[in-house]
């Protein structure tokens, strides 16, 4: 008998090899008439494998039937993207890694709308044509201020301690700024390499004539004299603020971040229309973003991309989940923003939750600030008119930060930037403690220049929906200033106290010139509206003491000790050498001073399950999309259609 014949077969049937092997691209031919195959057998499958039109087999899982066909010729799958204000991390749920590019979309033709080219900043919005500018203008500190915080952290370095936090005896040296700077002036050597002895030379992308817009990367690949001038990052202000700016458009918003996301999927997975008919897509949200900003998120999936089910989940939650942890402190510092929150039993607990303004790239460019300091000449390079200088800034940080402050001593570095269509420009400096106080600045929040525009915290609140969040002026008519169109009796209409034009959004916007003491002092303003809301105090609160007052806002005493011991750290933040020890460090200093004698634990958890930081996130709702407990999380392109965001509410996996 034949190796590779199934059981049950005739052994006359050994002569009938050659035949089926020469019929084997017709399905169920290479039998004798009236003699079936088995559908299990080897046979059968190399017949199915040359066959002009294949089925799965039923047998095969889900994870196997990824990227097959219906009969309509389109794919079914699960997306899942963690969107962030400049970034995005996304693939489908059985990819091993995800992919990561940038939200940014270009455009030809007419201007774009305000919302996503200019700039919302503390005396009002910008021009349009200067909003790359002055977004880089706003990164820049208040030297009267930025100085002095900077020594704070400088003598932090000179200081040696265990691992944890025990001062030892003895003083790092460290390289003076005027040195460096004196070193630099007579050795930092600016070189051009030439396009084509370039071995990582970008490529220069020319679109054709039928293409109307281009994002991700690939924006930062067009030549200069492209016609797709109209650069702008849809998420950017919506992300932060959580609400959209008082003057734009809701319309081209959701059409601005429908074409991005679509663009990208387009790109890398090749899908079409019937594609997304079929699919479903997860959105990672922020523990702490409004019901406004989930609301919209889900219209983009269901209404303007046409999923055939969306949903969303606390990104909290899903670190936690991809940790494989029931109760953990999840500490995710993402590129522009750091989060904190307790995750218990599957559910982000509200007291807990935390939101600081500023992540990875608030310590990027504060490095670049402080290299600027020493006499690196890296501004005539990148000085914030092009959209890619932040890109380049924050890949200079990541190739070269780290936090071991016993590397902090003056050594001698290469930093290399590139632009499609352009010679690359090599920079050789000395640099000193620069790569390891900037990082360090997550723990002294003053060092950092935090843009005035960034919103301290965002609303919490699950309460009652009144109005429209589509309406443009939602946030400034309806939020802060109720209007006489309401159906309320103006005897039971309250004027809010102590709004001025500076709470543009939701609450005070923070200012890095303030020392966190007098803002953390600051109580909201005597507003029932805001009350409803229940906003937080506006605060810049270092990362350790974030983490520490998340932990003991609960009320049980042995659910804080379990928190202490599953601290989660996730986000590009926690992927620089050292950082796990440096907030465990920092964690040791503050559990005396609150628990007293009493022995409590401390453990940071920075590569969970040998999952790199940066996607642990997004590997935890990859894995919960495919359970069978959150089918119900769903929701449906037609149900959303009938009763809108009622099915969100009814369907979300936490409180609304």
């Amino acid at each position: 008998m034949s190796s590779w014949q199934p059981l049950g077969e005739d052994e006359e049937e050994d002569e009938e090899v050659d035949e089926q092997e020469e019929l084997a691209e017709f399905v169920g031919e290479g039998e004798g008439e009236g003699d079936e195959e088995e559908p299990g057998s080897k046979s059968s499958q190399r017949s199915a494998s040359g066959a002009a039109s294949t089925q799965p087999d039923e047998d095969e899982d889900e994870g196997g039937r990824e990227g097959e066909t219906d009969s309509n010729g389109t794919e079914a799958t699960t997306f899942v993207i963690q969107p962030e204000a400049t970034h995005i991390t996304f693939g489908t749920f059985t990819d091993g890694l995800p992919k990561r590019d940038i939200q940014v979309l270009a455009r030809r033709g007419a201007p774009l709308h305000k919302a996503t080219t200019t700039v919302t900043t503390s005396e009002g919005i910008s021009d349009e044509g200067s909003s790359q500018a002055q977004w880089w203008e706003n990164m820049q500190p208040s030297m009267l201020e930025w100085t002095p915080s900077v020594e704070e952290v400088t003598a932090e370095l000179r200081t040696v301690r265990d691992m944890r936090g025990k001062k030892l005896p003895g003083r790092r040296p460290l390289s003076s700024q005027e040195s460096l700077a004196s070193a630099n002036r007579k050795s930092a050597v600016r070189t051009l390499i030439p396009q084509h002895k370039d071995v990582d030379a970008i490529d220069v992308l020319q679109p054709d004539s039928e293409t109307r817009c281009v994002v991700g990367e690939r924006v930062f690949q067009l030549p200069k004299d492209s016609p797709f001038q109209r650069v702008s990052f849809p998420l950017r202000d919506v992300y932060w603020h959580g609400h959209l700016p008082a003057d734009a458009s809701i319309v081209a918003l959701k059409a601005d971040i429908a074409a991005t996301w679509r663009g990208l999927l387009e790109h890398h997975y090749n899908v079409t229309d019937a594609t997304l008919a079929n699919s479903r897509l997860l959105i990672l949200v922020p523990d702490t973003c409004t019901r406004q900003y989930r609301k919209l998120v889900l219209s983009v999936a269901l209404e303007e991309m046409g999923f055939a089910h969306a949903a969303v989940h606390h990104e909290n939650v899903c670190a936690s989940f991809g940790a494989g942890l029931s109760v953990a402190c999840v500490v995710n510092v993402q590129h522009h923003m750091t989060q904190v929150s307790c995750v218990v039993d599957g559910l982000s607990v509200t007291s807990s939750r935390r939101l600081l303004p500023y992540g990875s790239a608030t310590t990027a460019h504060a490095c670049f600030q402080q290299l600027q300091q020493c006499g690196v000449p890296l501004a005539a390079d990148v000085c914030g008119a092009r959209p890619d200088d932040e890109r380049i800034v924050e890949t200079v940080f990541q190739s070269n930060a780290h936090l071991n402050a016993d590397e902090c001593g003056a050594r001698d570095c290469v930093v290399e930037i590139r632009r499609a269509g352009e010679d690359a420009i090599k920079h050789s400096f000395t640099a000193g403690p620069e790569f390891v106080r900037a990082p360090l600045g997550l723990y002294y929040p003053r060092s950092l220049p935090i843009p005035h525009r960034i919103v301290a915290l965002c609303s919490q609140a699950n309460g009652r929906d009144k109005h429209d969040p589509d309406d443009a002026v939602y946030v400034e008519s309806k939020t802060l200033i109720p209007q006489v169109t309401s159906n309320e009796p103006l005897a039971k209409r309250s004027k809010p106290q102590g709004v001025g034009n500076s709470m543009a959004v939701v609450g005070t916007t923070v200012a890095a010139s303030v020392p966190s003491s007098s803002m953390s002092s600051t109580q909201p303003a005597a507003n029932p509206l805001v009350n409803t809301l229940r906003l937080p105090t506006p605060t810049i609160h270092a990362l350790d003491e974030a983490v520490f007052e998340s932990i003991t806002s609960l009320q049980d005493i042995g659910l804080r000790e379990k928190l202490f011991v599953a601290i989660v750290f996730t986000g590009p933040g926690a992927s620089l050498r050292l950082a796990t020890e440096t907030l465990q460090q920092r964690m040791w200093l503050k559990v005396p001073e609150y628990f007293g004698k009493v022995p409590v634990d401390v453990a940071v958890i920075g590569n969970a399950k040998e999952i790199h930081p940066n996607d642990l996130t997004w590997r935890g709702g990859a894995i919960l999309s495919t359970l069978s407990g959150f089918d119900d999380s769903w929701i449906d392109a037609n149900t959303w259609q009938s009763i809108g965001i009622r099915a969100a509410r009814e369907s979300a996996a936490f409180e609304w």
